[in-house]
């Protein structure tokens, strides 16, 4: 919708002019349009934007008319726009918006929120220079139990939903014999004790409790091409082939603790099988090997797990891989073989 705008010309004498050129501009810019002339000396024009104008009679700007503000219709729809205000606001309260962009009270004021002189909880509280360094005992953020400190049974909660997660039994998470967490009292200090026990979960494995307890790691084997023949061995490196002299020095004690395998193709007859193991110094663990079969020979893959300390090595031996076919004319293509180990000390280890 628009405004209308509506001058009267007169001469000198004050007598109604018609038939004149009125024009109306932006304020010291181009042409808006023309006057539309009634006939008995009055004019008008229908403004459809706020702002400033100035009108011309005859191609001449006239001094009264310059600057004129018109207030149309799209001033009147951007003040229906404003934020409503909050009808019974409580003094001091700090303002809040709601889904509609209209101010509401927020129920809250400065006194709900700590301030620079808040007192720095040092366990006692006892200092007011401000909390710089934003430390807070457990009674400053509501966090205490009957003894005055963090519960551990809080923190181990929070480890088992975590080790839950990271697939860690959570008989690994018992702290009842610790001493662990039984003097904390700042939030900082549990959480850094509870980064910690985190922290061990990748650098210790499973048995969080063990000091001397490593990470597993996968040693890799392969053969390209088909591996054929009724007992040989897998190759390192560089087509090494694994030997009683050739293979994988450990470095610290351990166990073996998986094997698993690929391969591309295969002939094996039925009834007969293809044994991969892995070896210590040369001899064969035959006990904790792959079986393949006809039954199982196009899956392309197999694996086995046994338990810490069942098959052990020490520093200095030779971690290797080797192989029993039954049948001279059976074999497997493009071997790829990994043996899991899992170390058990941290004490260093000379030759």
């Amino acid at each position: 919708m628009s405004v209308r705008f509506s001058v009267t010309v007169q001469n000198a004498t004050g007598d109604a002019q018609t038939g004149q050129n009125v024009d109306l501009y932006a304020h010291g810019g181009a042409k808006v349009g023309d006057f539309t002339d009634n006939g008995d000396g009055t004019y008008y024009y229908d403004v459809t934007t706020s702002g400033k104008y100035d009108v011309y009679v005859g191609g001449v700007l006239q001094d009264e008319m310059t600057g004129i503000y018109i207030a149309a219709d799209d001033l009147v729809s951007d003040i229906s726009d404003k934020a409503d205000k909050v009808s019974s606001p409580t003094t001091g309260d700090f303002a809040g918006l709601d889904a509609n962009g209209n101010l509401t009270d927020s129920g809250n004021s400065a006194s709900d929120f700590l301030t620079d002189s808040h007192k720095n909880a040092d366990g006692a509280g006892s200092t007011s220079a401000p909390a710089t360094n934003k430390e807070h005992n457990a009674a400053a953020v509501e966090l205490s139990d009957s003894g005055g400190y963090f519960s551990t049974d809080d923190v181990e909660a929070a480890l088992q939903t975590i080790g839950s997660i990271l697939q860690i039994s959570n008989s690994s998470l018992d702290f009842a014999s610790s001493n662990y967490l039984t003097s904390l009292t700042k939030v900082k200090d549990a959480l850094l004790a509870l980064d910690t026990k985190v922290f061990e979960f990748f650098i210790k494995g499973n048995d969080i409790n063990a000091e001397t307890n490593l990470r597993r790691m996968v040693l890799t084997f392969g053969f390209s091409g088909n591996l054929t023949g009724v007992i040989g061995s897998l190759k390192m490196v560089d087509g090494i082939a694994c030997s009683s002299t050739q293979g994988i020095v450990m470095m610290r004690a351990g166990s073996i603790t998986g094997i698993s395998a690929t391969w591309s193709g295969n002939s094996i007859t039925t009834g007969e099988t293809i044994n991969l193991f892995s070896t210590i110094n040369g001899a064969a663990n035959t006990n904790f090997a792959l079986v393949i079969d006809s039954d199982n020979k196009d899956d392309q893959k197999i694996y086995e797990v046994i338990d810490t300390g069942t098959l052990t090595f020490a520093a200095g031996d030779k971690i290797g891989t080797g192989y029993i076919i039954d049948s001279s004319g059976d074999y497997l293509t493009n071997v790829v073989l990994a043996i899991e180990i899992t170390l058990s000390t941290m004490t260093e280890t000379t030759s």
